[in-house]
């Protein structure tokens, strides 16, 4: 039911007409979070056959306990992962999976900041202390 309502939504032509797309996951479809976690394959098999032809900016994930970005070429499709879990409680161990190789890792308390135009995408990942551990400007 909820593949089905997914497949409706990014046909839909609210998401075709959109800038920017956004899909929110609880568990991420990648992740270096702990040693022997990958990210969830249930996921991965819902999202990457229709990365391309939906034109999915960005996946948006929790469940790991710190902050992960990875970007991914689909075709002509570019598609960030996103996992923003460090906002509060136990951050992940120090030991990460080998699997994926994930572009940025930070085992630290954080918070993300989105700045959304028609022509531009930027984000911000903060510390505790406010402090700018990441920033990405498309």
């Amino acid at each position: 039911e909820q593949k089905d309502w997914f497949h409706q939504q990014i046909q839909s032509s609210q998401w075709q007409a959109a800038t920017w797309r956004f899909v929110f996951v609880h568990q991420p479809p990648y992740s270096q979070g702990w040693a022997g976690y990958e990210g969830d394959k249930v996921v991965r098999d819902l999202l990457e056959p229709v990365l391309e032809t939906a034109r999915i900016d960005f996946v948006i994930a929790g469940h790991t306990h710190d902050y992960e970005r990875l970007e991914k070429q689909y075709g002509q499709q570019r598609t960030h992962f996103i996992i923003t879990g460090g906002g509060g409680g136990s951050l992940e161990p120090v030991e990460s999976s080998l699997q994926p190789v994930m572009d940025t890792v930070l085992k630290t308390h954080h918070y993300i900041r989105f700045k959304v135009s028609d022509n531009r995408l930027e984000w911000f990942t903060h510390d505790s202390a406010n402090k700018i551990i990441d920033k990405q400007i498309l």
